[in-house]
């Protein structure tokens, strides 16, 4: 997880983050840290695995509830501090690199942006889908389609997928 400020006339500011493990979890608090390795406040989350059927092309779903945080910093502070301003926080979900070194298609996830909340109140649920292993049934569909793959490479070109369409 990475919580950053949103900023409308500059580049959004880097609150703070934490990884954590996909695994089922009733609600947790999980510390969060500054880029320079200050703890500051904490992420409340829970965790929940949804198998789906059999026939699925994907194996199933992870479900992250991000609830909400508590005691982020706040950047939102200019020359002359006003205590009524605080940080417009969102939370980004992102698969860690070290995790998913060989994926060549990172994505992400992003929050709704809670305005001047330092303890922002999410109770928002993301998917992160998991393929069976191997990739297997992808492969199947695919050639159902018609769409070639050599080695588990599908062809992105756009003119192969534009043709198949007008078939």
């Amino acid at each position: 997880f990475s919580i950053f400020d949103n900023d409308a006339l500059t580049e959004d500011d880097y609150l703070c983050g934490a990884k954590i493990i996909l695994q089922e979890t009733d609600d947790l608090k999980c510390p969060l840290m500054t880029r320079r390795g200050r703890a500051t406040g904490f992420l409340l989350y829970s965790i929940k695995w949804k198998e789906f059927d059999e026939g699925s092309r994907l194996k199933g779903a992870w479900k992250v509830n991000v609830k909400g945080a508590r005691n982020l910093p706040n950047k939102d502070c200019s020359f002359t501090c006003n205590s009524a301003e605080t940080s417009d926080s969102y939370v980004v979900l992102r698969p860690a690199p070290d995790v998913f070194h060989d994926c060549k298609y990172p994505f992400e996830q992003v929050s709704t942006v809670k305005h001047n909340d330092d303890n922002p109140d999410w109770n928002e649920t993301f998917s992160i889908p998991v393929c069976h292993e191997g990739g297997e049934h992808l492969k199947g569909a695919f050639d159902t389609a018609g769409l070639e793959h050599r080695d588990g490479v599908i062809s992105t070109s756009k003119n192969d997928w534009v043709e198949r369409l007008k078939a």
